[in-house]
């Protein structure tokens, strides 16, 4: 049943992607300053946040999936238990920052949104912050 969930998510996000990317107008004009400490495109790299004596979020990992899908996984303890979450879904990324468009479990949809500078990435995920450094 959770594998047919899995696909169910999957395949909604990719047409949602598909359907996002149709809509979108080209800006032919541009009227931001460029980051040069970032990369022009953050397709197929991991960032990873680690702090084994952490009270609560152990780990947070963002995998960037091609040009248009992101996974997250978060790591924390829940009442002494270590709870993972998973979430899904696209993003959208120009000029060093981006905003993911996420999806737990229960299909419920929320953003987070991130910066890079160099081998770094600054992430607001769920009212925190973290900074992953790349994988």
């Amino acid at each position: 049943m959770k594998y047919l969930k899995f696909v169910a998510l999957m395949l909604c996000v990719a047409v949602s992607a598909t359907v996002f990317n149709a809509c979108s107008k080209d800006d032919k004009t541009s009227s931001t300053t460029t980051n040069t400490n970032a990369p022009t495109s953050v397709a197929d790299t991991e960032w990873e946040w680690y702090d084994p004596d952490a009270t609560d979020v152990y780990r947070v990992q963002v995998e960037f999936n091609g040009p248009m899908l992101v996974s997250v996984i978060k790591e924390e303890m829940v009442d002494d238990i270590m709870d993972v979450q998973c979430y899904l879904g696209n993003y959208t990324y120009s000029n060093g920052s981006g905003t993911l468009s996420l999806s737990d479990d229960y299909q419920e949809s929320f953003s987070a949104t991130f910066t890079i500078d160099g081998n770094q990435m600054k992430l607001t995920l769920q009212g925190a912050t973290y900074t992953l450094p790349k994988k």
